[in-house]
């Protein structure tokens, strides 16, 4: 049988103690951790800014389809007389 000293017995404990411990966020981390929220917050407001401008580019285009349309319409005079006028159903669905 082996014979334990109370000696030793504490000195694994005090070995565990007296490591350095790790640190989980070095620099390197932090640093790689800020240059991706950086990244992610500029490519995030770029493609907001992006969408916004393209949306209000089509409801341009859209409105200015409407007027040109309404115009073309308005002016047309089978459209004016047979479908405004004569209420005719057909002609009326023709145009749109």
């Amino acid at each position: 049988m082996k014979r334990i000293d109370k000696s030793t017995m504490g000195t694994g404990l005090q070995d565990a103690q007296s490591r350095p411990t790790v640190r989980f966020f070095g620099l390197r981390m932090k640093f790689m951790v800020f240059f991706s929220l950086i990244l992610i917050m500029a490519c995030s407001s770029l493609s907001w800014y992006f969408i916004e401008t393209r949306r209000m580019v089509m409801t341009d285009h859209l409105e200015e389809l409407g007027s040109i349309l309404l115009t073309t319409t308005v002016r047309n005079e089978h459209f004016r007389i047979a479908g405004v006028v004569l209420e005719d159903r057909v002609t009326l669905g023709h145009f749109m």
